[in-house]
């Protein structure tokens, strides 16, 4: 799997975020925070690596850089019904599939 798969993927799933933060279990789950950062660290703090620049990929950045979690929502607020989360879930589901990455597959073999 590619880097951008691996920092992606799991930003793109709503299934993995309903199963690993909303549902989560002792021992097994992910922070949002953790996915955020994961991007970011992939997307705008890699030296050397590049990625295919399409525009979904510009849009993806710059919505991941507007995208602040707030303290006072809990995770199924956030997962749910919050807009800028939203946004970034699509906007990274939407990227994978451009550059012909299959997240059903990954689920799959995933959850």
């Amino acid at each position: 799997m590619k880097i951008i798969h691996f920092a992606l993927a799991p930003l793109a799933s709503l299934e993995v975020q309903k199963r690993y933060i909303i549902n989560s279990a002792r021992g097994e789950y992910i922070l949002p925070h953790e996915l955020l950062n994961k991007a970011i660290n992939v997307l705008f703090e890699q030296r050397g690596v590049t990625f295919l620049e399409l525009d979904m990929l510009i849009e993806l950045k710059e919505a991941i850089r507007a995208c602040h979690i707030p303290e006072d929502l809990s995770n199924e607020e956030l997962i749910l019904n919050y807009e800028p989360w939203i946004k970034v879930r699509e906007l990274s589901r939407k990227y994978l599939m451009e550059i012909g990455f299959d997240l059903q597959a990954w689920e799959k073999s995933e959850l």
